[in-house]
């Protein structure tokens, strides 16, 4: 899974974008919708990357990302960042 930032926008939606894939930003009106949407957008662009014969950017291993669980059933993890956002992974 790729980690993803979340963060409140100016008008009112959620931002989310997935930093390893430049470019990769989706929102929505809920917290819960803006990740749906990511996930479709990270899709959509890993798809259209190996169509063009060109390699998918790999996933940066931080040793000092620490990783806080959520919810265990979905594998998921969220970190406060200094910005007000979170880190889902």
């Amino acid at each position: 899974m790729r980690q993803v930032v979340v963060y409140p926008g100016e008008d009112g939606y959620w931002v989310v974008e997935c930093p390893s894939l430049p470019g990769c930003i989706s929102q929505g009106k809920t917290k819960e919708e803006a990740i749906e949407n990511i996930k479709e957008a990270i899709r959509g662009y890993i798809s259209a990357i190996e169509e063009d014969g060109l390699p998918v950017p790999e996933e940066p291993v931080n040793s000092e990302h620490r990783h806080f669980p959520q919810d265990e059933s979905q594998n998921q993890c969220v970190e406060r960042n200094p910005f007000g956002g979170e880190i889902i992974c």
